[in-house]
């Protein structure tokens, strides 16, 4: 039985509608799509390549790296990467006295602390701040570049020389190119009104200082071999200067002076400028210890053939007898302040031998002295302006013109 007008009617509207909204439905969607096509994609932070995370992380210092590891796992496996941990800087820890520790441990102590168990408080914190970095050193295999501290490497109580030893031991110091070692004191350790009650009776003698260096100085050559740059107060034994000449590859070389008077031997010298064939600007700091029987041990002469940069303006009781530096192109040198004896001249006292002629003998390619830029042909004559600079630098009798040799 065919169906009837308004059965068919009705399908014939159904079908229409269907059509209807098919279609509708079409077009939302392709709206949709060429909307969010037009809007720009916004990526998170951790979907970028982890090269870009660490250059990122790279500009934060070491304090601010491991406060943005707390944020997320994927932020805390990304700085505990070695290679952000490049520059190992101690002396960026310093002992305050506002410490949180501190006011954490007056909220819970029984006594108010007076001075200097406030004090002393602070400086044990400061240790333990030390102790937590050199672990977290060693837990993330750090991959060391440039290495830096002051403090008593030979302090009995402080241990800062064993700490140290044992992060060159737990972390990657193949790479270690920059040494900034000022290992001779530690300048923030407070100074006590009465340093009994609170540390046992304690000496340092120089010989517990050196042997602790010396320990610094052994674990390092096989540490770091690829030593580039070094800065750090000498001794002058012959062991340490027998240790720092197995860093074959320095360039760059600043002896301070250690804090007592030593003496250096022209065989020390020479030994160490001819063990470091490739050393290019080397910086000497000296206290010699200058009486008049003395003087005639405190020349000495230089040989290298492959410093540029000569720089002993900060030596005293050092005088130069002779040279042989065929590339060193600049030299900085002062007369010597007066410390000790006042040394009178007279017709049987020692004169230094001038430094323009040892100059002239030694350093043909020098071409500046101190600030003053020598002429061509300086190695001819004396001219006015380079005597004016001589009478700051120069010791000989020439140059002098004064009644005592300081």
């Amino acid at each position: 039985m065919a169906p009837s007008r308004k059965k068919r009617k009705l399908r014939r509207n159904t079908h229409h509608h269907v059509k209807y909204k098919k279609h509708n439905t079409s077009l939302l969607m392709a709206a949709s799509t060429s909307s969010r096509s037009n809007q720009p994609h916004v990526a998170s932070f951790d979907t970028l390549p982890l090269e870009c995370r660490i250059l990122i992380f790279s500009f934060l210092s070491d304090w601010d790296k491991c406060t943005a590891s707390t944020v997320s796992k994927s932020w805390f496996f990304t700085i505990r990467s070695p290679i952000l941990w490049q520059t190992v800087d101690f002396t960026t820890f310093s002992v305050d006295t506002r410490d949180e520790f501190y006011k954490d441990y007056v909220q819970t102590a029984l006594a108010p602390l007076d001075w200097k168990g406030h004090v002393l408080y602070c400086f044990n914190c400061y240790k333990k701040r030390l102790e937590h970095y050199a672990r977290y050193l060693r837990s993330v295999k750090a991959s060391v570049k440039h290495l830096r501290f002051q403090f008593d490497l030979g302090h009995p109580e402080d241990q800062f020389g064993k700490m140290l030893i044992n992060v060159l031991r737990g972390v990657n110091c193949r790479n270690l190119v920059a040494l900034d070692a000022m290992w001779s004191q530690t300048l923030c350790r407070p100074l006590m009104p009465h340093p009994s009650d609170y540390f046992p009776p304690y000496e340092s003698p120089p010989l517990g200082k050196v042997k602790a260096f010396q320990e610094f100085l052994k674990v390092l050559v096989a540490a770091a071999p690829n030593l580039r740059q070094a800065m750090l107060p000498f001794d002058w034994s012959f062991e340490s200067t027998s240790l720092l000449t197995q860093f074959r590859y320095l360039t760059e070389l600043h002896l301070k002076y250690y804090w007592i008077f030593s003496v250096l031997s022209q065989e020390q010298l020479t030994a160490l400028l001819k063990g470091l064939t490739h050393l290019k600007k080397f910086t000497l700091q000296l206290r010699n210890r200058i009486t008049p029987g003395s003087l005639h041990e405190l020349q000495y002469t230089m040989e290298s053939k492959s410093i540029q940069l000569l720089d002993i303006s900060g030596c005293q009781g050092f005088f130069l007898r002779g040279m042989n530096m065929p590339q060193l192109q600049r030299i900085w040198v002062s007369r010597p302040r007066w410390s000790g004896p006042l040394i009178i001249l007279n017709e049987h006292s020692f004169i230094p031998r001038c430094v323009y002629y040892v100059l002239v003998e030694g350093a043909p390619a020098l071409k500046v002295i101190n600030s003053y830029r020598l002429e061509e042909n300086w190695t001819r004559g004396l001219s006015g302006e380079l005597h004016r600079t001589l009478r700051h630098a120069c010791s000989c009798q020439k140059h002098l013109n004064s009644w005592a040799l300081m």
